[in-house]
């Protein structure tokens, strides 16, 4: 059974404060900065704007998207961190009658390291996934765990089906590997924003096309959480200048956390940046309301859940 407790990061603070704090390396090295291309029939280089990083003069953005989506080199690693905080009041109600009051506070949070292996020109052939930290708080009385919790796996394709496995050969349980699998199935083709950036053009302000390989890959498993349910409204709007070359997005998530027969119901906004190497999340931070229903269970009777509270959900990559 995990132990309750306050979350604490590498920067001080719980990660849902973290993203101003923990911002990724601006540096990028030698083999991911893209050169600058000729234009025009005398062979000139031409300055390269901004947000392109290498772009020429007249290349779209589409083009730019598809550019910067190459395959990053093996050896690309960064430290994943996530973490969900809310606050809740439950009016506990008995037919139309309130038959009082429970107010409460619940949060997760999980690090993990994710290393390319093997690439080829297109895409990520080999990742490793070593899942580290993973606390949660008992939520309503349900302790939350996790199958992947410490432990090492490594995703490969070839250009089929992506297969994983335990890292030394060990065992795997079917739940191990539908948790894996759902969040990073993509090895070995495209990864699943940076396919919705190109596919939508790359033009600032447009809707993303956004399904359930997108929503695990840009925000992760929640616990309680089936994202095959979940609503994800993603918004492009533009490439992000210095340092590390990220995609900026608009988020509004809707998403139904089960905790027995207790749901929140969650609505969130707010921004996150996607790094263009490798499609991982730069950073997410999204705020909101939640909307408790169901019933929870009192002194061995089912009472009806209303209420209201806040939730927030915050992502970040440090790349090394």
């Amino acid at each position: 059974m995990m132990v309750a407790r306050h979350f604490m990061f590498l920067c001080g603070t719980t990660l849902a404060a973290s993203v101003a704090c923990g911002s990724p390396p601006s540096a990028r090295s030698p083999d991911q900065q893209a050169s600058s291309e000729s234009a025009g029939d005398d062979g000139a280089t031409m300055e390269s704007p901004p947000w392109s990083d290498g772009a020429t003069q007249g290349e779209t953005q589409a083009e730019t998207a598809k550019r910067a989506a190459q395959a990053p080199k093996p050896g690309t690693q960064a430290l994943d961190r996530r973490a969900l905080e809310f606050q809740f009041a439950l009016t506990l109600m008995r037919g139309e009658a309130a038959a009082g009051v429970q107010t409460g506070n619940w949060s997760f949070a999980e690090e993990r390291t994710h290393r390319v292996i093997a690439s080829n020109d297109s895409a990520t052939t080999k990742l490793q996934v070593v899942y580290g930290k993973w606390e949660a708080k008992p939520l309503l009385g349900l302790q939350y765990e996790v199958p992947t919790d410490g432990n090492s796996y490594t995703v490969t394709s070839s250009g089929g089906s992506a297969t994983v496995e335990r890292a030394e050969g060990k065992a795997m349980s079917d739940d191990e590997k539908t948790a894996v699998m759902n969040e990073y199935g993509w090895v070995g083709g495209a990864h699943p924003v940076l396919a919705a950036i190109e596919r939508g053009g790359a033009k600032p302000g447009s809707a993303l096309e956004v399904d359930t390989a997108f929503i695990n890959a840009l925000v992760g498993a929640i616990p309680g959480v089936d994202h095959t349910k979940s609503q994800l409204d993603a918004q492009f709007q533009g490439f992000d200048s210095g340092g590390r070359k990220t995609a900026k997005l608009a988020l509004v998530l809707k998403s139904d956390l089960y905790t027995g027969p207790t749901v929140f119901s969650l609505e969130l906004k707010g921004p996150a940046t996607v790094d263009m190497l490798t499609g991982w999340t730069s950073s997410l931070a999204l705020e909101g309301t939640l909307k408790p229903g169901g019933q929870v269970k009192v002194k061995g009777k089912m009472l009806e859940v209303q209420g209201k509270g806040t939730a927030k959900l915050a992502r970040e990559s440090t790349f090394k």
